[in-house]
């Protein structure tokens, strides 16, 4: 499964929205709906995102697994992920790091993000 940037970022914008400390899977999928209603996934999607992101220190979980589906039952921002999110805010700064790094890695776009944030403060 390929990654969607945009769902990463969404999923940090709703948990770190939201004012519960943790979220689960429910209320990650109404927030989702409700906030960015142009970014479509399946559940599947959803949870490979959420797995993903936790691999990547962006978030903690709790994933679970039936012999039916995965799913998450809890879902809180890192330090990590406020960082991440912090440079990600911006909709024109997003918009131009997604133009710059292309499908490079995390790593990269995560450089390309800071810098951009950078140039925007004047630094």
């Amino acid at each position: 499964m390929k990654r969607n940037m945009d769902l990463v970022r969404a999923i940090l914008l709703v948990t770190e929205s939201h004012e519960k400390e943790s979220l689960g899977h429910t209320e990650v999928i109404m927030a989702l709906g409700e906030q960015f209603p142009q970014i479509t996934s399946t559940y599947e999607q959803l949870v490979a995102h959420v797995d993903m992101m936790y691999e990547a220190g962006l978030i903690e979980t709790n994933i679970q697994e039936t012999f039916q589906e995965k799913f998450f039952t809890s879902l809180r921002l890192t330090w990590e992920g406020h960082e991440f999110i912090a440079n990600a805010r911006n909709e024109d700064v997003w918009a131009e790091t997604k133009e710059k790094s292309g499908d490079a890695s995390f790593t990269v776009i995560k450089l390309v993000l800071a810098e951009l944030v950078k140039r925007t403060l004047g630094l």
